[in-house]
This record gives structure tokens, sequence and C-alpha cells, in this order.
């Protein structure tokens, strides 16, 4: 009969049994293991050498600033500062010299002006002035409208003073080519 133990007497069926491999995910869990640790200790590495670079270019700059002369950069600002003031001041400005000799040019002797007002975009010049009579005032007015260099002439705000004078405004609009730059 046989034996009624517990245990098998066949203890070679799970001996003989091969034992199974380790699994696919097994070994792809591994080999990112492996890769996490590689990237995490590449990156590690990495920022040690960043660093360094950091530092020695840190150092590199304070050795330059030091090499410099305080003085002489401040003298340098200052100077670079009064250029670009100097080359803004030349852009805006507009010559009008020319138009002042132009108008002491073209006046009558019984005209005189008392303000003087310029407008450099619109290439205006607004004149207070006064004439001895009506008839020296037309006179002016058609020696300003005969002229090539002024595109417009336009006289008003008539008036007469105590004396007898005649006060009015001339606004004229030259060409461009009597207020260019010199």
């Amino acid at each position: 009969m046989t034996d009624p133990s517990l245990i098998p007497s066949n203890s070679q069926q799970y001996a003989s049994r091969p034992r199974e491999s380790a699994g696919i995910f097994m070994v792809a869990g591994v080999l990112i293991f492996i890769l996490a640790v590689s990237a995490l200790a590449g990156l590690i590495f990495y920022k040690q050498y960043l660093t360094k670079q950091k530092d020695s270019i840190t150092s590199q700059i304070k050795t330059k600033e030091e090499e410099f002369n305080q003085t002489d950069i401040q003298i340098w600002a200052r100077t670079a500062e009064a250029i670009d003031l100097a080359k803004q001041i030349l852009a805006n400005h507009s010559y009008v010299s020319s138009a002042f000799a132009f108008i002491q040019k073209n006046t009558l002797p019984d005209v005189r002006y008392s303000e003087f007002s310029f407008d450099a975009e619109s290439k205006k010049i607004t004149l207070g002035a006064e004439a001895k009579n009506y008839t020296s005032m037309a006179q002016q007015r058609q020696i300003f409208i005969n002229n090539p260099d002024i595109a417009s002439v336009a006289v008003g705000d008539f008036n007469l003073d105590k004396a007898g004078k005649v006060l009015f405004s001339v606004e004229l609009i030259f060409n461009s080519s009597l207020l260019a730059s010199q």
C-alpha cells in the first residue's frame, strides 16, 4: 500500500522543473534604472564642470576689472555722453543764418522787424513788422513774392500805431534749398 505521508515521495517532480528566466519587464526595468543612474551621474559631473567654468570666468572678469583705471573709465563715459549730446544737438539744429542774411538783403529801408519766430519742421518764419506806410508794406510783400527762395508769403494783422506807422505780420515759408544744412 502506499505510504500515507503528507510529503510526496516523488520530490524530483519539483526539483526537475526548469527555473523560469527573468521576465522582459524585469530586464527593461534594470536597464532603465542603470540609464537613470548614469544620466544622474553625468548631470552631476556636468554641473561641477559648469561651476568650475563659471568660477574661472568670474575670476578672469575680476582680474580685468582690476586692470582698468576707474578714473579713465569715468572720463571715457563723460566723453561718450558729451559726444552723444553733441550729435543730438547737431541733428536737431537748423541753420537759419542764411535766412537772416536773406531777410537782411531783401528788406526795404522803410521796414523793420520787431518779432521773429522760426519753425524748422515747416521751414516757416513769422515776423512782426513795422513799415513807414502801406506803400512800403506792399512793396516789401512784393519783394518776398517775387523771390524764388520763398515758397509762400502771407501778410496780415494790419494795424496803425500812434505815430501812423503800419504794424503787420509776415509769414514766409522757404524752399528747402535756402535752409539746408551747411
